[in-house]
């Protein structure tokens, strides 16, 4: 691993970034790195934006993935050398956006139905009622499914936030007859 790799890893962390943020990050700095075979310190605005444009119209990445790269970049150079300017008026690309596609009733049923054993059943209902990630329900305790209020409480979600989602009355009563049959103690999954 080069000092300069390092240097940023250690710079992410200081301030906080999470494990997948930082390897994102670094995998990005990486790929331009390698793109022009240049330390990412040696590469003038014109080529970053260069890349850019490479990334979305030859390589066909999705204008989010783009902006990621773009994000990566000026963090980099945020960090790494604050006073080169080298993304100054390099702006996101826009994202298009699209209305989501919601499940019938059937087709939700459909895919619960489809659980082969209790625990899937549970996890799946979780997920799609309470509006989990799926990290944050492999990461949930028990003590996190708050019958009384009919609430789960989500620590360290996305951005390493806390927060409360809604849990409804059938995922709970699916919940309740797992936690009997499996007794978790430390994961509910």
């Amino acid at each position: 691993m080069t000092l300069l790799r390092q240097q940023f890893i250690d710079a992410l962390r200081l301030r906080g970034f999470s494990e997948s943020t930082i390897t994102n990050y670094v995998s990005a700095a990486a790929a331009i790195s390698l793109h022009y075979r240049l330390s990412p310190l040696a590469l003038t605005k014109q080529q970053i934006q260069a890349y850019l444009l490479f990334l979305l119209q030859e390589r066909k990445l999705a204008p989010a993935t783009v902006n990621l790269h773009m994000d990566s970049m000026r963090t980099f150079y945020n960090l790494m050398d604050p006073a080169g300017g080298r993304m100054s008026g390099i702006f996101h690309v826009k994202v298009p956006f699209h209305i989501p596609v919601v499940l019938s009733r059937n087709k939700v049923e459909k895919v619960i139905g489809a659980a082969v054993n209790l625990k899937h059943k549970a996890a799946i209902m979780l997920l799609y009622s309470s509006g989990l990630r799926l990290q944050e329900c492999l990461n949930l305790r028990p003590v996190h499914i708050e019958a009384a209020r009919m609430k789960v409480r989500v620590e360290d979600g996305k951005g390493k936030k806390d927060r409360y989602t809604v849990l409804s009355q059938r995922t709970l009563e699916t919940l309740r007859q797992y936690f009997r049959i499996f007794k978790p103690k430390t994961v509910a999954f």
